[in-house]
């Protein structure tokens, strides 16, 4: 009943997990509602789907939360700063780490991102940094990120291991790019 509310439709009875996979991508389409993300969450289980039938949807809705929440936090002033040593930061103060793999036409290569105040470090070999400055553009794609850098004559494409990572990667990006006066 909830869900006929929310969207004016019932999720569809041929193909109940065809139809919660689009409901799930009509809610991610727009602006992010935590009330919505939280009942299509528990939906599944009360129509007595297995997790394991929707898991990608899951995952996604996952991901959606965990960025609200870090948009919660640093709307709360709590933009987290990680501790670190690695040279190639410097002295960034760092905000996020994830792994991540730099998908190129010869496969890719696995390291790890680092999104700080300045820019954004792909730790792997050889080590790929750009400054907030420096980029034109960010896109989400499902678990991937594609950043438009004009400096590096090509789209950069970042592969995160979870939507959850993904999604952090690209709000706080624009967060950051935002605040440096950078974004588009």
């Amino acid at each position: 009943r909830w869900w006929r509310s929310w969207t004016g439709r019932a999720p569809e009875a041929a193909s109940p997990v065809a139809g919660f996979a689009r409901d799930v991508q009509a809610v991610l389409a727009g602006p992010l509602d935590r009330q919505a993300l939280d009942a299509l969450q528990r939906w599944p289980a009360a129509q007595g789907l297995s997790a394991d039938d929707v898991e990608l949807e899951l995952e996604m809705i996952d991901g959606a939360l965990a960025e609200l929440d870090l948009a919660d936090a640093v709307a709360r002033g709590e933009l987290p700063v990680l501790r670190h040593q690695h040279k190639a930061l410097g002295s960034d103060a760092c905000h996020l780490a994830v792994s991540a793999t730099l998908v190129e036409a010869d496969g890719g290569r696995s390291g790890r991102l680092f999104v700080t105040d300045r820019r954004l470090v792909f730790l792997a070999t050889p080590l790929v940094a750009l400054t907030w400055t420096a980029l034109r553009s960010l896109e989400a794609d499902g678990r991937d990120l594609i950043v438009v850098a004009p400096s590096r004559g090509a789209a950069v494409r970042l592969r995160f291991g979870s939507f959850a990572d993904a999604r952090r990667v690209r709000w706080l990006s624009d967060h950051l790019r935002a605040a440096a006066g950078t974004a588009a």
